[in-house]
C-alpha cells in the first residue's frame, strides 16, 4: 500500500508507484488470459481425441438355428435376384459379414479359411474397407439383426454404434466354425478400442 501523506513530491512519487503497480498487475492479467486462451483449444483437441478412442463393443449370443434359417428364407423370397440362375439357395456356416459404419455390407465370406485371413487383418485394415464396392445380395445389418430373435434385445447397441461391424455366425460342430470362433477371439484380444464392433452368433440345435 502506498501512503499519500507528506509533501507534494512524496504524493507524486506515491502516485507514480501506484500507477506502475497497476500497470504491472494489468500486464500479468493479460498474460494469464493469453495463456488461458491458448490452452482452451489444446484441451478441446485432447478431449476430442480421447472421446474418439471408444472401447470395443462385443456381443456374443447363442441362438437357435431354425428361427434364423426360417427368417433368412423369408428375406430371400423377397429378393428374386438370388434365384435368376435357377439354383437352390444354400446357406453355408460359418459365415462372416462385414458392414460399414452406415450398416452397408461391404464384405461377405462363406469360406472359413478366407474369413480367418480377413479377420487377421483387422482392425489395421479397416481404413481400406471404405472404398466403394458393388452391392452384395445379402441382408443389411438391420435385416440380419432382425433375423435372430436372441439378438433383438441388443439391436439398438448394434445399429447405433456408427462403427464398422464384424458379424460372425457359426454353427456348433463343423471344424470351420471352430477356426472362425478362434479368429474372432484373437480379434477381441488385439482390439481394445477403435472404430469396430464385433457381433458373434453361435447357432445351435433347439
Amino acid at each position: 500500500m502506498v501512503s499519500i501523506l507528506g509533501d507534494g513530491l512524496g504524493l507524486r512519487l506515491g502516485l507514480v508507484i501506484l500507477f506502475m503497480q497497476q500497470k504491472t498487475l494489468l500486464r500479468d492479467i493479460a498474460t494469464i488470459l493469453t495463456v488461458s486462451l491458448l490452452l482452451v483449444p489444446l484441451y478441446a483437441q485432447k478431449t476430442k481425441t480421447s472421446s474418439s478412442a471408444l472401447p470395443l463393443t462385443t456381443i456374443t449370443v447363442p441362438a437357435a438355428v431354425t428361427p434364423m434359417l426360417r427368417n433368412y428364407h423369408q428375406w430371400a423370397a423377397q429378393h428374386p435376384e438370388l434365384w435368376r440362375d435357377g439354383s437352390q439357395l444354400t446357406i453355408h456356416f460359418p459365415v462372416l459379414f462385414f458392414y460399414s459404419s452406415k450398416g452397408v455390407l461391404i464384405h461377405y465370406g462363406a469360406d472359413p479359411q478366407q474369413n480367418v485371413t480377413f479377420l487377421s487383418k483387422l482392425p489395421d485394415e479397416i481404413s481400406h474397407q471404405t472404398a466403394d464396392a458393388p452391392p452384395l445380395i445379402q441382408p443389411s445389418l438391420a435385416e440380419l439383426v432382425s433375423m435372430i430373435p436372441e439378438l433383438r434385445s441388443h439391436s439398438q447397441t448394434v445399429l447405433r454404434s456408427n462403427r464398422f461391424t464384424a458379424f460372425s455366425i457359426t454353427y456348433a460342430g463343423p471344424p470351420g466354425s471352430t477356426l472362425q470362433r478362434n479368429a474372432i477371439r484373437n480379434l477381441k484380444h488385439r482390439t481394445l478400442n477403435g472404430n469396430l464392433s464385433i457381433v458373434e452368433v453361435e447357432l445351435r440345435n433347439e
